[in-house]
């Protein structure tokens, strides 16, 4: 292994190129530059934004001193989401646009309180340390993504940190605890959290050069990530979970160690990079009219597709990849200022950069190294086949029609086999409602069930048994494709599945999907093939005053 480290702070930049990517940030977007100050001095009050909580749009006051394991909610989000200390990268920032200190030994303070507060757990059976619904900030998640905060602010405040031997050994023996954590439980490599834990465990080993274990460390975390990516990879480039939503994060995941070991020295394999550049496809194709991506399953409504497209081509110095993607002006911490020129250049270039990434055009979905498909260039017409998720996909210049003949896909999964979604002309007509909520109760079940998806229901009940928030029944609904036929004027998608099998009176449902381009119509036949006393139901979820350029929630 090299042993020549060319960002001993554990991070893809210096401490020189972060000035001058916060000079970049403030010129270039404000509003960023304005939301990292308001973030940063109020969690110096000891206020708080959590992401992907059910609080996320609210400030959560937690006290002096701060009280990180308080909870208003009942959704456990709010604790992990809140101990990845995502405000100590806006404290960072903060630093950088303004110079003023304060915001860096503040930042030191908070984080050597929450070292004396929440000391790593000791004592724990091992399926409890590993279980990735565990409560409490050392959820194996938090474990590995805390210290990319740390870090990150580390790379911003360094001058300033550094200052404080005392401190700063107390800091580094915190991220060796973190490092110890992570290479004693080993989290399953098949789910998207694993590359985190080893994510983080890679970028300390990088800051910890001279630690005794760091070479062990750095060894492990790349041998995990290999594996990591192998596992949750299919050939077709779909992420196994089959969410776009961790689809898009995954990529990021992927991406930004491939780009760390590039600065140290390191090395993966071709079959890593050849499986990551893989995922572009399908992060291009599930991207919607508006520039949206498709919520399956536990996914958010957000741009993610776009912006992790234009991050991967930076990290892979893939120009094709930028051009499909929609920049970020947050890469610019990741990357450097560097790319804000090529990014004030695109954004000069309007309808055209749009038509580039596929935002209301054609150009989402070309045959790549992922999924299978035809397309025809004269006609603006896409279809996309990725066969080892199941995801059909089609476009032209009137339709976007994903057709949904996957797996379940796992604890992310919905019970929405055969479900679709269709924009027409640009505006959804049916739509996935997302994940909306991952606390525990009866809108968690209601996103997840079968009769809040554009699909058919048999007595009311999951075509998959509902157990809890992550965990369906043993006997998931398997389907399977009967036809795929792709012709110049239509197309024909033919699949059923066994779900309701398990019913006294066993059902099995079927559906045809035919988009016709010579009538410009979609044409549904479903049918139950079952001995007498089934009682179908069907839903489809149209949009309320939705804008399909904005994104929102549809109502059935």
């Amino acid at each position: 292994m090299p042993t020549t480290i060319d960002c001993a702070n554990g991070y893809y930049l210096t401490f020189g190129e972060l000035k001058q990517a916060a000079e970049a940030y403030a010129a270039s977007h404000p509003a960023g530059a304005a939301e990292a100050l308001e973030t940063a001095d109020r969690a110096r009050r000891g206020e708080f934004r959590v992401p992907f909580s059910m609080l996320a749009g609210e400030w959560v006051g937690l006290g002096t001193p701060i009280d990180w394991l308080y909870n208003p909610s009942r959704d456990p989000e709010f604790t992990w989401v809140l101990n990845r200390h995502g405000h100590l990268r806006a404290m960072g920032k903060a630093y950088l646009l303004t110079g003023d200190e304060s915001y860096a030994t503040d930042a030191a303070a908070q984080l050597a309180d929450w070292i004396r507060s929440c000391p790593a757990p000791e004592g724990e059976a091992y399926e409890e340390a590993t279980y990735f619904q565990k409560p409490g900030p050392w959820r194996l998640l938090e474990t590995g993504v805390r210290p990319l905060s740390w870090i990150f602010a580390y790379a911003c405040m360094e001058p300033v940190w550094r200052r404080d031997a005392n401190w700063m050994a107390m800091f580094k023996e915190a991220l060796a605890a973190h490092a110890a954590y992570l290479s004693a439980h080993m989290g399953d490599p098949a789910i998207n959290h694993a590359i985190m834990h080893m994510q983080g465990l890679q970028a300390i080993s990088v800051l910890l050069g001279d630690h005794p274990r760091a070479a062990f460390w750095r060894q492990l975390a790349l041998e995990r990530l290999e594996l990591c990516i192998l596992r949750q990879v299919g050939e077709d480039g779909v992420q196994t979970e089959l969410a776009v939503h961790y689809h898009n994060v995954a990529i990021e995941c992927f991406a930004l160690p491939y780009l760390l070991a590039r600065k140290t020295g390191d090395r993966f394999p071709d079959a890593y990079r050849a499986r990551l550049a893989a995922m572009a496809d399908f992060a291009s194709a599930t991207v919607r009219p508006g520039g949206t991506s498709s919520p399956l399953s536990d996914s958010d409504c957000n741009r993610w597709g776009l912006r992790k497209l234009a991050l991967l081509g930076e990290v892979l110095e893939d120009d094709a990849l930028r051009a499909r993607g929609e920049p970020d002006w947050e890469d610019v911490w990741i990357a450097g200022p560097g790319i804000a020129e090529g990014w004030a250049a695109r954004e000069g270039e309007g309808d055209a950069l749009a038509g580039s990434a596929g935002v209301g055009g054609s150009g989402i979905g070309e045959p790549g190294a992922g999924g299978s498909g035809a397309d025809s260039s004269d006609t603006g017409l896409s279809y996309r086949f990725f066969p080892h998720a199941g995801y059909h996909i089609l476009r032209d210049p009137q339709h976007y029609l994903l057709f949904d003949a996957a797996p379940l896909g796992g604890a992310h999964g919905h019970a929405d086999a055969l479900q679709l979604e269709w924009f027409y002309r640009g505006r959804a007509v049916f739509m996935d409602n997302g994940r909306y909520t991952y606390e525990e109760g009866a809108g968690r079940r209601y996103f997840k069930a079968t009769a809040t998806h554009n699909t058919v229901t048999v007595d009311g009940l999951d075509q998959t048994e509902y157990v809890s928030s992550q965990r369906w029944s043993d006997r998931e609904a398997t389907v399977a494709l009967h036809r795929s036929v792709h012709q110049a004027d239509y197309t024909l998608l033919d699949a059923s599945h066994d779900g309701y099998r398990r019913l006294s009176d066993p059902a099995t449902h079927r559906r045809w999907l035919i988009a016709d381009r010579q009538l410009d119509a979609l044409i549904l036949v479903d049918w139950l093939i079952a001995s007498g006393g089934a009682s179908p139901g069907a839903a489809f979820l149209s949009p309320s005053r939705y804008d399909g350029a904005r994104g929102g929630r549809p109502s059935r």
